[in-house]
């Protein structure tokens, strides 16, 4: 009996049980236990019934849309406005900086214009100063015998040349070298030294390639001194002969106007000197003078005492 009655309620069930798509036309929602519409139909109209507003909603949203639709272009044509505002305002600050730095520019210009006036001029200067004909380290050292003066282009310019050797010779004397040692032995940092100074002094040197005029004026300054200094140590030289006779040049000279007397006396006095000038006239004075001494006390005819007479006669012309 029981058999049976399980039979008859399995029976049941498979009668009763839902089928996989649910009855005919509905589907079971599992999560809200809701049936869904049977057609894409009945979706759409539920859906629309569903979102579907009223006129009071719609004229309430059509009026909000139009506020939004007002407010936003009024804040974009605020936007605009104020970027063409600051457009404008960035360029007439633009056009009024641009305007100053041109005054600015101008100005410096005026004042360039005014230096380099100056500049040209001033090395139109230096340029005539300097013979701008010649240009720098251009005259090489002629060969042969130096003729400072002609081969530095200077033949009938004694005032310039002058000038330059004067300088060229302070600049040796203050740069404290040994002016009794020649110009080939002085240190080469001297050389340097007096010839960057005479450069800088007299531009017209730069017109020498290695500087020859410099050293060939040095070279002879430095040579006559020494011969000089030498000289003047020399009791015997030339110049200390010179130097020495020229005391007596001028006391002879007195003698012209001294009576014939004084001017016999004064010779004689001066008659045994070494290579000395006797004045005009005193050496016939003399002459007579002693040929009448020796006629008076050699009467007795001594031929040998007379030539000697006339042989010191003889002596007293040829000096």
């Amino acid at each position: 009996m029981a058999t049976s009655h399980s039979k008859t309620r399995r029976k049941s069930n498979e009668n009763t049980q839902v089928p996989p798509g649910g009855p005919a036309g509905k589907q079971t929602c599992k999560r809200s236990h809701r049936t869904a519409p049977d057609s894409d139909t009945e979706t759409a109209n539920h859906w629309v019934s569903k979102h579907t507003r009223t006129d009071t909603q719609q004229a309430t949203y059509n009026k909000q849309e139009e506020v939004l639709k007002k407010k936003w272009h009024d804040e974009a044509k605020a936007v605009e406005e104020c970027q063409q505002k600051k457009h404008t305002t960035v360029t007439e600050q633009t056009n009024t900086d641009v305007a100053n730095r041109i005054a600015e520019l101008e100005k410096q210009l005026e004042i360039a214009k005014a230096h380099g006036t100056k500049y040209k001029w001033l090395a139109h200067q230096s340029k005539e100063k300097t013979n701008p004909e010649v240009e720098a380290a251009s005259i090489l050292r002629p060969t042969g015998t130096l003729q400072i003066q002609l081969q530095m282009g200077l033949k009938d310019q004694d005032e310039e040349y002058t000038r330059i050797r004067t300088t060229i010779i302070s600049i040796l004397m203050w740069s404290g070298a040994d002016t009794m040692v020649s110009w080939s032995k002085q240190p080469l940092i001297l050389h340097s030294k007096i010839v960057q100074v005479a450069r800088h002094q007299e531009p017209y040197l730069t017109c020498f390639a290695g500087d020859w005029v410099t050293e060939a004026i040095l070279i002879q300054y430095l040579s006559n001194h020494i011969s000089h200094e030498h000289q003047k140590k020399n009791p015997n030289s030339n110049y200390n002969h010179k130097c020495a006779n020229k005391g007596c040049r001028g006391r002879f000279s007195v003698m012209h106007v001294m009576p014939p007397g004084d001017g016999a006396a004064a010779g004689s006095s001066h008659g045994d000197d070494e290579g000395e000038l006797r004045p005009e006239g005193g050496s016939s004075a003399e002459e007579k003078g002693n040929d009448d001494s020796s006629d008076s006390a050699e009467a007795d005819g001594n031929e040998s005492s007379s030539g000697s007479g006339s042989g010191s006669g003889s002596g007293s012309d040829s000096e």
